[in-house]
């Protein structure tokens, strides 16, 4: 008798592991499912800030590097002056531009004669400072500087005495000693040529 009753119970002892199957419940799975979402959420926020900040730092080198680039431009431009060339050629300017023959440099490192016209204009409503470089004939501008009241040129005539400078210069063979770009509250002195 004893052996019948430890049968059945062998029996269903046996279908019980037989029946616990390792692995996970639906529950599991799905909770499992939706952490790993969280994470992915979570890790594709991380990666759009990192993103946002690395445009954010890379936009302001570019203005950084475009700024520092600009000046290199100008004083080159100014510096390279000509000077003593024909009446047509001359230098001329006002408060609002100064025209004048200068070298400019090609990208295949040549120097070549050029017409520059440094002047204040205006782009999106803001006064800036531009140079049109014209060479063989295809003028080229660059934005050089952003103001936000104004940008003014002035010339200098004599270095005595902290200088005098003037509004404006009269079209001639010989360019002023300098050239001043006041922006806002800044001011950028530029010698010209060998002489200034």
């Amino acid at each position: 008798m004893s052996r019948v009753r430890n049968g059945p119970r062998r029996r269903l002892a046996g279908r019980r592991r037989r029946g616990a199957r390792p692995g996970f419940t639906l529950l599991e799975l799905v909770v499992a499912l939706g952490v790993g979402a969280l994470a992915l959420l979570a890790a594709r926020s991380a990666l759009v800030q990192i993103a946002g900040a690395a445009d954010v730092a890379l936009a302001a080198a570019r203005v950084v590097d475009r700024e520092a680039n600009a000046e290199r431009l100008l004083r080159a431009t100014v510096g390279q002056l000509e000077t003593g060339v024909q009446p047509a050629r001359a230098f001329a300017g006002d408060a609002r531009a100064a025209t004048f023959a200068t070298w400019c440099d090609t990208p295949s490192n040549q120097h070549v004669p050029c017409r520059a016209r440094l002047a204040s204009d205006s782009a999106d409503g803001r006064p800036v400072l531009t140079l049109t470089l014209t060479v063989a004939g295809r003028p080229d501008t660059v934005v050089l500087r952003r103001a936000t009241r104004s940008v003014t040129l002035r010339y200098l005539t004599t270095p005595e005495a902290g200088g005098r400078w003037v509004p404006s210069w009269p079209p001639a063979i010989t360019p002023p000693l300098a050239l001043g770009v006041i922006s806002d509250a800044d001011t950028l002195i530029l010698r010209i040529g060998a002489r200034g």
